[in-house]
């Protein structure tokens, strides 16, 4: 997987707790950040590996984030 040509916006965390409102929120966002930050591609077990997620939740995210291409599935 890799990001889109355009670098996402930053989300806004929640300013009283300094948190994500929500996990699931928080590791769509950690996913994006982190291809955000690399010039190489990343298999989805590697990305997961790096942000301590199942496997089977990246996939899920990847899946969705494809769908409204955010990220784009290496040839």
């Amino acid at each position: 997987m890799r990001p889109p040509s355009t670098k996402p916006a930053q989300p806004i965390r929640d300013a009283s707790s300094n948190h994500w409102p929500s996990p699931p929120t928080a590791r769509v966002v950690d996913v994006l950040n982190l291809l955000a930050g690399v010039d190489d591609r990343l298999s989805a077990s590697a990305i997961a590996r790096r942000l301590g997620i199942t496997t089977s939740t990246c996939a899920s995210l990847l899946a969705a984030l494809a769908a409204a291409n955010y990220v784009e599935r290496a040839s």
